[in-house]
C-alpha cells in the first residue's frame, strides 16, 4: 500500500525577516529566509528558518505594502546587475537596522517529512526550528474568509435545527393518529429527501 502523509499544518500571523538566500537563476525558486519568531510571554526573539518558492516570496513581500519596498529593490537591483555570483544573499537585519517584522499577514507553514526505517513518512522532528512555508495571504482577506465561512456553518446549523423540529413535529402528529402522509406535509417534509434528510438529523441529534 502506498505511504502517503498529510503535513502538520500551522497558521502564523507574523515572521521577523533576518537575511534572504535564492539563487539567480530562472530554473530554480528556491528561497531560505533565516529569521525569527516571538514565543508568547517571552521578549527574547527565537531563531527559526523558512523555506519556500520564489513567488511567495513576492507575495510575501507585495502584502507587506511599503515595509517591503526596500526588498524588492533591492532583489530587482541583484536580479538585474551583470554580478557572476549565482546566490544572493540580502542582509534584511543589516538593511533595517533590526529583523524586519511583519504582521499584516498569515503564513501557513509545516514542518518538512522524510521516511523513516518503516519506509513510512513522518515529520522531521529535531532540535532545529524549520518549516516550509505553503502558503501566504494578507491578513484582512484571510479574516474576511474565515467570517464568511463562520457565517455558513451558523446559517447551516439553524436549519438543522429548524429540520429537527420539523421532525418532531411530524412525530407529535403521528401520536394523535394523524395518518403518515397528511403528518408529512403539515411538518413541512412532503418532499422525500428532506424526510429523510430529517430522519437522519433526527437520529445523529439524539
Amino acid at each position: 500500500m502506498e505511504n502517503t502523509y498529510e503535513p502538520n499544518y500551522r497558521i502564523i500571523d507574523e515572521i521577523y525577516l533576518k537575511e534572504i538566500v535564492f539563487e539567480k537563476s530562472l530554473t530554480s525558486t528556491d528561497v531560505t529566509i533565516f529569521g525569527y519568531y516571538k514565543k508568547p510571554f517571552k521578549e527574547k526573539l527565537q531563531r527559526v528558518d523558512y523555506y519556500c518558492e520564489f513567488g511567495i516570496l513576492n507575495d510575501l513581500l507585495i502584502f507587506s505594502k511599503e515595509i517591503g519596498d526596500p526588498i524588492i529593490d533591492v532583489i530587482t537591483e541583484k536580479l538585474n546587475d551583470d554580478d557572476p555570483e549565482t546566490s544572493l544573499v540580502i542582509d534584511v537585519e543589516n538593511l533595517y537596522g533590526k529583523p524586519l517584522k511583519i504582521d499584516n499577514i498569515v503564513l501557513t507553514i509545516y514542518r518538512p517529512f522524510e521516511e523513516n526505517e518503516n519506509g513510512e513518512w513522518v515529520e522531521v522532528n529535531d532540535d532545529e526550528e524549520f518549516y516550509i512555508i505553503d502558503s501566504v495571504e494578507s491578513k484582512e482577506i484571510f479574516k474576511e474568509k474565515n467570517s464568511k465561512k463562520r457565517n455558513f456553518k451558523n446559517d447551516f446549523e439553524k436549519h438543522l435545527i429548524l429540520l429537527e423540529n420539523a421532525y418532531k413535529y411530524y412525530l407529535q402528529l403521528l401520536e394523535f393518529s394523524i395518518p403518515k402522509k397528511t403528518a408529512r406535509k403539515k411538518s413541512g417534509l412532503k418532499d422525500e429527501l428532506l424526510f429523510r434528510l430529517a430522519l437522519i438529523n433526527h437520529h445523529i441529534v439524539k
